[in-house]
């Protein structure tokens, strides 16, 4: 009786060092719907396009930024899968010697007038994407620069609390105190912070703790296929610490985006399926703030 109670307690035992050792399973990826808080429909692109390239590979809806002008064509084609969002500044092409030229960045009263309008037919989601600090784009080697405290900044940000619509802004990490001023001046609108702002996890999550009026998205920060841009979530197959405690703390803040453009279309199915990889690591209920249900709490009003 002693030996078959010793070999017992030796095959549980044993049995349990290969339970203890055996490594755990990787997370399963995120299969619930995602949203894209971050595209761009080009004066050379068409909204078909747009919609084979971002909705086909498995984007439920996505904002998209778009010329006034062209809100009654996008709509017209699809008022279910895209959101839109316009911008009451003009770019163009500025000749500043026999061969340079440069991009100006002027507000345009005709343009916010027209955006009234559509705001008031509720043709339009919001505001985007306004170029407070860019440092560089492939349109703008030399970047933009619009002040947050000018006539046309202040125009755009009445309309928004006027509306209750959101603001999607590209401010960088060196300017964090701009950032804040923004903040501290607008505390009823909505600030969406395109690519998180360059930003540090750590440092986004300090500012989103003073200001509730702070969003964020994740378009070319958690893109690998853009190393001059990443600052990547997952390391070893797992998140890195900073954006884990990021993405937890304020799962209710932020969402996901492609920063698609026409030329970018090959990327979009391979961001897609790395970003349910990132969401899969994550509880459920994070997951989905982060994937679907912030753009529709902040967007979807």
């Amino acid at each position: 009786m002693y030996v078959i109670w010793s070999l017992t307690l030796f095959v549980v035992s044993v049995g349990a060092i290969f339970i203890s050792s055996a490594p755990l399973s990787a997370a399963d990826d995120y299969n619930g719907p995602i949203f894209d808080a971050h595209s761009h429909l080009s004066n050379k692109s068409k909204p078909r396009q747009s919609y084979k390239h971002i909705i086909e590979p498995g984007f439920s809806k996505a904002a998209i930024f778009v010329d006034v002008g062209r809100v009654d064509e996008v709509l017209n084609f699809s008022k279910d899968a895209f959101l839109l969002f316009v911008d009451p500044f003009k770019r163009k092409k500025v000749k500043v010697s026999k061969f340079i030229k440069e991009v100006s960045y002027a507000f345009s009263e005709k343009r916010l007038s027209e955006i009234k309008k559509a705001l008031q037919a509720g043709k339009v989601t919001g505001f985007g994407e306004i170029y407070f600090r860019l440092s560089y784009a492939p349109f703008t080697p030399n970047g933009l620069h619009s002040p947050i405290d000018g006539r046309g900044a202040n125009a755009l940000f009445d309309m928004a609390k006027a509306f209750d619509v959101p603001v999607q802004i590209h401010l960088e990490a060196d300017y964090v105190s701009e950032l804040e001023q923004l903040l501290k001046a607008h505390p009823d609108v909505e600030i969406v912070l395109a690519h998180c702002g360059y930003m540090q996890p750590e440092k986004l999550s300090a500012v989103m703790d003073r200001h509730a009026n702070l969003f964020a998205e994740t378009s070319l920060v958690f893109n690998p296929m853009i190393p001059q841009f990443a600052n990547l979530p997952l390391e070893g197959g797992q998140l890195r610490d900073g954006w884990k405690m990021l993405m937890v703390r304020h799962s209710d803040r932020l969402m996901v985006g492609t920063d698609y453009s026409e030329f970018r279309s090959e990327q979009v199915p391979k961001l897609l399926a790395y970003y349910r990889q990132v969401l899969g690591l994550l509880p459920r209920e994070k997951a989905e703030q982060i994937a679907y249900k912030n753009f529709e709490r902040i967007f979807n009003k």
